[in-house]
């Protein structure tokens, strides 16, 4: 009876170990997801939530400005609030998942602007060790038109993964892909219904979202990226070779700076509350842009100075933060087939009455012990 218990447990670990998410655009429990939260995963500084990846509902979240009429526009959703970030991985794949923004898809009224109202980012820092160094903005994701008004510093991100946008009943098919920072080289670019067996993506509206305080309508993106798409070997990065991952949002057009991003530092110690006025500098040291306060100002709003150097100077908004992720290098399936094997033949051993020239039992390949 112990030999049973046993290797069945042993049976269970190995499906734990095989889950892997459904990429279908709804973020659901039970498929190996890994949350993130601002406290305890948020670099460089610590703080803000522990049950959230970055604070819902700032004002930043409602907020555009369209500077070519100097028109305020203002959502009665908060269309461009990220809310949650999570990440799982297998040994052929990562898998990357956003919880919160509309402002991509492509059907959607808001008094604030209709459809389709912004892209998605998820800066991927793949170089491991400890985060240093700084990206100019000219550096950054640049293939839907242009770059964004957005700099990293004191880390570097090596890829960007990108929503244009996100067809949810509007045509067009979607838009997504993976660009390489400063070479600008595609590795993947494609819609959110293509199967292809590679890189592939999904989104939906949740209209029940209890994690969005505001009213419960959130959107949800769910990405599989082969390692390879970000320079990655199969099975990941090396044992305890971080990765770092930052989400924003921007409004469609180029030089455009964040409504949010997640997670970050803004003003005291409020995590990523960014709302900027137009053309005013994160500055202060903070390590994110800063917060509207009680001005209501646009979160999105056009920066004509691209020219200055990586720092919060200047109207080009910094992100500083970052999550860090340490995933361990994931055994190729035939090694979790032998580790099966081995330990259950030797706890079969273990609980093995002791006779005489009894020989251990074997079993058909994938075949249950009695």
């Amino acid at each position: 009876m112990k030999r049973a218990i046993v290797v069945l447990a042993w049976i269970g670990v190995a499906a734990v170990a095989s889950a892997v998410p459904t990429i279908d655009g709804s973020i659901s429990g039970g498929e190996g997801w890994l949350h993130f939260t601002e406290d305890p995963d948020a670099r460089p500084v610590l703080g803000g939530s522990t049950t959230h990846s970055d604070n819902i509902g700032e004002s930043s979240s409602f907020f555009w400005r369209d500077d070519l009429n100097a028109v305020n526009h203002t959502f009665q959703d908060n269309r461009a609030d990220v809310m949650e970030f999570y990440v799982a991985h297998d040994v052929n794949n990562l898998y990357v998942a956003v919880a919160g923004p509309t402002a991509p898809f492509n059907s959607f009224t808001d008094t604030g602007g209709n459809n389709d109202q912004g892209d998605l980012f998820i800066a991927i820092d793949t170089s491991g060790g400890t985060a240093s160094g700084s990206l100019n903005v000219n550096n950054t994701h640049n293939s839907f038109g242009g770059v964004r008004a957005v700099d990293f510093l004191n880390w570097t991100p090596t890829y960007f993964l990108a929503v244009q946008y996100a067809d949810n009943g509007g045509g067009g098919g979607g838009r997504a892909n993976i660009e390489q920072a400063t070479t600008h080289s595609i590795s993947a670019d494609e819609g959110n219904t293509t199967s292809d067996g590679g890189f592939e993506w999904r989104a939906s509206i949740n209209a029940s979202a209890a994690y969005d305080t505001v009213n419960g309508n959130a959107g949800e993106f769910e990405f599989r990226i082969p390692w390879g798409m970000i320079g990655l070997p199969s099975g990941g990065p090396a044992d305890g070779e971080p990765l770092r991952f930052a989400m924003y949002v921007t409004q469609n057009f180029a030089q455009y700076d964040p409504y949010d991003s997640g997670p970050g530092f803004g003003n005291g110690t409020s995590h990523e509350q960014i709302g900027d006025n137009p053309g005013d500098p994160d500055s202060g040291g903070l390590l994110g842009p800063t917060d509207a306060g009680s001005l209501h100002s646009p979160g999105s709003d056009y920066t004509a100075d691209l020219s200055l150097s990586v720092g919060h100077d200047d109207g080009v908004d910094t992100i500083e933060e970052h999550y860090s992720f340490v995933a361990n290098a994931v055994p190729e399936p035939g090694t979790f087939v032998m580790m099966f094997l081995g330990l259950a033949g030797i706890v079969a051993v273990r609980f093995l009455p002791k006779r005489a020239n009894r020989a251990v039992p074997k079993f058909p390949s994938g075949a249950d012990a009695p």
